[in-house]
């Protein structure tokens, strides 16, 4: 009597499989519901640490240009190599640099221009935990950059033509520091279309370097390739103006001519 008694016991504790297939239903219910949300979460933190790179090497820009005259760096860009470049990022060492800079001879991004105002050359800073560096898709002479942001060329010191820059008007609107689109970056360097105040595009400013929209929760359709117009305007992207600030804007304003031309205000 009391062993079947204890039989009947362990009988009634033991899940049928229909009461499995129900838990792992409601299991299975749980995490498509939390998904898209821990998505999210995940891009609003990866973009929330990728504007806070961008704010403090635009920090870094402006204590390098107190050391040096009110003079911002070079801009990096993959076919001619200076020492005063921003990041050293080349993966092959260039032909031209062993005969033009002495003593670089090899990529090193340690010794990059603005490398000892950040507290020495940690990666973590020059790239977006949301952008996948590796799977790049365009190239240059140096191979392929490994890193996320890009410096706004038309500010760089290697044109002499670019004054001190106490002496640039509205710097706060004054983009110094984009984080680039991934099918676009190929250096150091950002050279984007530019429109002016009534979108028409200016065909001599460039082409190829689109500000990047990872973060903006509303992206939904793919860039077209295209440059007039400039494709997606209202999607967002993060910047670094030369006040040292760092904000979420749009492309529309980021590859506006009165926001990346000093001299145009």
């Amino acid at each position: 009597m009391h062993s079947g008694t204890r039989q009947h016991y362990r009988r009634c504790n033991a899940f049928t499989l229909v009461e499995l297939l129900v838990v792992i239903g409601i299991i299975a219910l749980l995490i498509s519901i939390l998904l898209p949300s821990l998505a999210k979460a995940r891009n609003q933190a990866n973009a929330v640490k990728c504007i806070s790179n961008l704010r403090q090497l635009g920090m870094a820009f402006t204590m390098y240009a107190n050391e040096n005259r009110q003079r911002l760096p070079f801009s990096s860009s993959g076919g001619n190599p200076y020492n005063e470049d921003w990041i050293w990022w080349q993966e092959t060492a260039v032909a031209s640099i062993s005969a033009t800079i002495p003593g670089r001879p090899v990529p090193d991004p340690k010794q990059s221009s603005i490398a000892r105002y950040v507290g020495g050359f940690n990666p973590e800073f020059f790239r977006c935990p949301g952008d996948d560096t590796v799977q790049r898709k365009s190239t240059t002479s140096g191979g392929f950059y490994r890193f996320s942001y890009s410096m706004n060329y038309r500010l760089e010191s290697l044109i002499k033509t670019v004054p001190p820059i106490g002496a640039i008007r509205n710097s706060s609107s004054k983009i110094l520091l984009v984080e680039e689109d991934a099918l676009t970056i190929n250096d150091g360097r950002w050279v984007p279309p530019l429109y002016n105040a009534s979108q028409v595009w200016d065909t001599g400013s460039g082409k190829g370097d689109l500000l990047d929209t990872r973060h903006d929760r509303l992206k939904v359709n793919p860039d077209n390739g295209q440059y007039d117009p400039l494709p997606n305007p209202d999607y967002r992207g993060n910047v670094a103006f030369l006040d040292g600030h760092a904000e979420f804007i749009s492309r529309s304003v980021a590859h506006d001519e009165r926001s990346v031309r000093w001299d145009k205000n």
